[in-house]
């Protein structure tokens, strides 16, 4: 989680059914969009029939329509949204949803819609850290995906269990309290127990997301000496368990990575046995700072990762690192946790171009790449096949 300082997600989300885009106001669409379409929709959609896009402009009715749906929209990404939800795939008997790109061509307001993949195809994104809500739930989830799910803190602990009950073959879930919110949990030892309970019941659950962030605002609730007493017994209890942890590292001073590095040699040397991963959840350092974190798990079999997400798009350092680095440590991930902001679809497209540029490789290639990586490090969910993988 990363750049707007604590917001808190929603908590309800069982029986909760993801409805239709309804009526929005009047948008130009100038910006390239991610969206999810059935087959039914592409067509719909690049026809320009039912006056689904006439060119950016209202049919005569006074609004673009879905005729399949009954339903009336005033702008084409409302109703292109409306045709890739859950409700419409269902009326419309089509499931497969291959990746489109929704944008203007030659400056127009007429929107253009773009396939990467042949017709027909799917392929399954595999998400290294995001977050849980009722409107992850009902806008972005997609069981045919693989989601690490982190926790904030355990207030959320419930339904995460829950839900990955529901889809134990789409989600692994993380315990643990994230630097944000430790002051919301001032009692340690309780927390601690809490996190320790929820990795028992479940042993495919894993360590997060825990982290140590110098920003000012997180450092406003929590100075970094109370954020270590809190990061520290939880990143050993991963060790301890054997699981893997998704960590947050964002340093503003130069003294923070050293003191990770020190508490990863120091769990390294006394958890000797452990062979599990520690995923640098958005990675922002350099490589030299990187191959450090790697040797220091180097008196264990544990490995570290370095997780690629759309935040990476603009910090030459980090790019660098990911066209430096092994290939078999690379992940991809949204860190989706901003309900009103985060676009699922567009941050997994940008971290993926992100990902295939530094590293020379075509779009299906780096997804190739991810999804051996998931297999090596054994981060899928039990009992996913290779079939159900798409290998």
């Amino acid at each position: 989680m990363k750049d707007t300082y604590r917001q808190s997600p929603s908590r309800s989300w069982r029986g909760e059914a993801s409805g239709d885009i309804g009526v929005n106001g009047p948008t130009k669409i100038d910006r390239t969009d991610t969206v999810r379409m059935s087959r039914y929709a592409q067509l719909v959609a690049l026809s320009g029939t039912q006056t689904v896009i006439d060119d950016g402009k209202r049919a005569s009715s006074g609004c673009l329509r879905c005729t399949l749906c009954d339903l009336a929209f005033k702008d084409s990404l409302a109703l292109v949204q409306h045709l890739s939800s859950e409700a419409h795939r269902q009326r419309s008997g089509q499931l497969e949803e291959p990746l489109l790109l929704l944008r203007t061509s030659d400056g127009s307001s007429r929107p253009t819609l773009i396939s990467p993949m042949p017709p027909g195809a799917t392929l399954k994104m595999l998400d290294a850290h995001c977050h849980f809500s009722s409107a992850f739930v009902g806008t972005w989830f997609r069981p045919d995906h693989v989601y690490l799910l982190n926790a904030t803190d355990p207030t959320q602990f419930e339904d995460l269990a829950e839900f990955r009950r529901i889809h134990p073959l789409s989600v692994r879930v993380g315990y643990g309290v994230h630097p944000y919110y430790l002051h919301m949990h001032p009692d340690l030892a309780a927390t601690l127990a809490e996190v320790r309970a929820r990795l028992a019941a479940d042993q495919t659950a894993f360590v997060g997301e825990i982290g140590l962030d110098t920003r000012p605002a997180a450092l406003a609730d929590s100075p970094l000496d109370t954020q270590t007493r809190y990061f520290s017994p939880q990143l050993e209890m991963a060790f301890e368990m054997n699981r893997d942890c998704n960590v947050h590292i964002i340093s503003r001073k130069p003294g923070l990575w050293p003191i990770f590095t020190e508490q990863l040699e120091a769990m390294a040397r006394k958890y000797a046995s452990y062979n599990r991963s520690i995923i640098m959840h958005s990675y922002n350092g350099t490589h030299e700072t990187f191959r450090k974190l790697q040797a220091a798990v180097s008196t264990c079999h544990g490995r570290v990762l370095l997780s690629v997400s759309h935040f990476t798009e603009a910090n030459k350092a980090t790019r660098a690192c990911i066209r430096k680095s092994d290939k078999e440590c690379l992940l991809l991930e949204t860190d989706w946790y901003r309900e009103d902001q985060d676009d699922w679809d567009r941050s997994m497209a940008t971290a993926i171009e992100v990902l295939a540029s530094e590293r020379s490789l075509s779009r299906d290639e780096a997804l190739s790449l991810v999804r051996d990586n998931w297999r090596r490090h054994e981060l899928l969910p039990p009992g996913l096949s290779a079939a159900q993988l798409g290998m």
